[in-house]
């Protein structure tokens, strides 16, 4: 094991964070502001572009003073290491915020999209493209602020950025990358961020994802057509107006998104009820506390025949959800879980319509688990499979189940394709 660090340059080390192949992070003290800060080191010795970037991400940081971005104080060079300074954020990422509590209540997630948003529209008015807005560069401290970090890959409109984005080159991590972003980073602009910022969104208030973190040319095809689950069917809690926001920051094609941040922090601040430039601070840190947040929510009014509507519709509606089982998505969503099945296989030369396909649920033990309706049972069976397009590659047979609902936990599959149980 190494000798530990005392000091690098006048800072005294508090404790290291993290070490990898190419440098250390470390937790120090300022020696005059009387401030803990975040020393980030980077070995000189190896790829003379990562050292560029490097030494990049500290310009660009140190003329962006912003709020909702983390400060840099210094920068320096030592030996044979370089170093950056940084403001210390005592508190957690959105990754291990999400992680914690398994998603976010929508005004709390629309709250720190709205932070965000400030800080990227200051970057952005600048000329500065983030190129990796995830939910691990988004810091959120005790007390509630929040704070974007890591410029690492960050472009200036303007600056000469070709040696180190070369023509087709891709950039950023794939979950969260726009699709014009994996034909070329290079010349990517702000729309690309805010695409970015919409999967994180979706993430905060879904627990997931809307596409796997791969470079699979699959995947980068359902990415450049838009093909994800809608965040209201991953999780029932998400509300209209969140589930349009996230859909107009996801579109593909960059002309059909917002052209800037502007009309997004506009929205937020209208759907919650809040002013141009109000402090959220507050809310957020209750939230990270683990207490319960109190933001406004806008109302609007709801006449009368809206009200006469509705009971209409429950009155006649309700037997049929009751028997399908959807009374539990729309009524009790935290204690149940959705829950289909899609089964891809290559042809047989049997028709899709004549293949024998069969699927029941299991606990670990084996015993059945009953998945109808929960207030009253009809014959049915337990999954109904139709026969859906492959809109992705054209060569498979594609089954879909349809949607059931069963309580969290653990739980064992059995899928029967002719004389095969999977």
């Amino acid at each position: 094991m190494g000798r530990s660090v005392e000091s690098i340059g006048k800072y005294r080390v508090l404790r290291q964070l993290a070490q990898g192949g190419m440098g250390a992070v470390y937790v120090a003290q300022h020696p005059t502001l009387d401030r803990t800060v975040i020393i980030k080191k980077l070995t000189l010795r190896g790829n003379t572009d990562i050292r560029e970037r490097f030494r990049r991400e500290a310009q660009i940081m140190m003329e962006l003073r912003n709020d909702a971005i983390v400060d840099v104080y210094d920068h320096f060079r030592e030996g044979a290491s370089y170093y950056i300074v940084l403001e210390y954020v005592d508190g957690m990422s959105l990754e291990a915020l999400i992680l914690r509590e398994r998603y976010l209540p929508n005004h709390v997630a629309l709250l720190i999209c709205r932070e965000v948003c400030r800080g990227l529209a200051y970057a952005h008015a600048r000329g500065v493209i983030h190129r990796d807005i995830k939910p691990a560069n988004i810091l959120i401290s005790h007390k509630g602020a929040v704070k974007l970090v890591d410029f690492g890959i960050a472009t200036v409109h303007g600056q000469a950025d070709s040696e180190l984005t070369r023509e087709g080159m891709t950039l950023g991590t794939p979950s969260y990358m726009a699709p014009e972003q994996f034909q070329n980073s290079r010349n990517v602009d702000r729309r690309a961020d805010i695409y970015s910022l919409g999967v994180v969104l979706y993430e905060a208030v879904t627990g997931k994802r809307p596409y796997p973190g791969t470079f699979s040319a699959e995947v980068i095809a359902r990415i450049q057509k838009g093909r994800y689950e809608r965040p209201r069917r991953v999780n029932p809690k998400v509300e209209p107006f969140t589930a349009r926001l996230i859909r107009r920051m996801l579109r593909p094609k960059p002309a059909r998104r917002f052209d800037s941040l502007e009309p997004v922090i506009r929205r937020i601040d209208r759907q919650l009820g809040l002013k141009p430039h109000a402090a959220v601070t507050a809310e957020v840190a209750g939230y990270l506390a683990g207490g319960a947040t109190t933001t406004p929510r806008r109302r609007r009014p709801v006449r009368r025949a809206l009200i006469a509507a509705l009971a209409a519709f429950l009155a006649i509606g309700g037997a049929w959800t009751a028997g399908n089982g959807y009374q539990r998505e729309l009524f009790q969503p935290g204690a149940y879980g959705a829950l289909d099945v899609t089964v891809r296989m290559a042809p047989t030369g049997k028709p899709a319509e004549d293949l024998y396909l069969t699927a029941s649920l299991h606990t670990l033990d084996g015993e059945p688990v009953p998945v109808r309706g929960a207030f009253f049972a009809r014959p049915a069976p337990e999954f109904g499979f139709s026969v859906v397009p492959d809109e992705e590659t054209g060569r498979y047979l594609v089954f879909r189940s349809r949607r059931i609902q069963v309580p969290p936990g653990e739980y064992e599959l059995r899928v029967a394709v002719e004389s095969t149980l999977f």
